[in-house]
């Protein structure tokens, strides 16, 4: 597990029940790599860690955050709730709206213990990811 400074670009969010728009920075990657939040700490995974694990992240990673309470990044519109988010884009160039900041945990293959035929995060990180101490 190691910190680090991850940055996004900034892009223009819409919701699309109530059309409010704001934006936000914006993972943009191609791969399948997976950050996600809970309150203001923010977990990334790369997707090469399912190699290691010989599992998807989305199998084998995903449901432990999920589980102690981690969410999707971009959060549901502030105005009504709605979680289905479109990334709005320019018809000519791309909108430069600059970049922002994030500060990330970064979970790498020493974070995870087999547990039978499952995957567990090891206790001293669900601590930190939870914010309790380890003991």
């Amino acid at each position: 597990m190691t910190e680090f400074t991850l940055t996004l670009p900034r892009m223009k969010l819409e919701c699309r029940r109530c059309r409010y728009t704001w934006k936000h920075g914006v993972p943009l990657w191609d791969r399948g790599h997976l950050l996600m939040k809970r309150g203001g700490k923010i977990v990334y995974v790369e997707d090469d860690l399912g190699y290691l694990l010989d599992e998807s992240i989305d199998v084998a990673v995903l449901p432990l955050l999920r589980e102690i309470g981690y969410s999707a990044f971009i959060d549901a519109c502030s105005q009504c709730g709605h979680v289905d988010i479109r990334l709005v884009r320019g018809l000519l160039a791309p909108p430069n709206y600059g970049t922002e900041n994030f500060d990330c945990t970064n979970l790498d293959e020493n974070d995870f213990i087999r547990a039978g035929s499952k995957w567990r995060l090891r206790p001293e990180a669900s601590d930190a990811l939870t914010g309790h101490e380890a003991g």
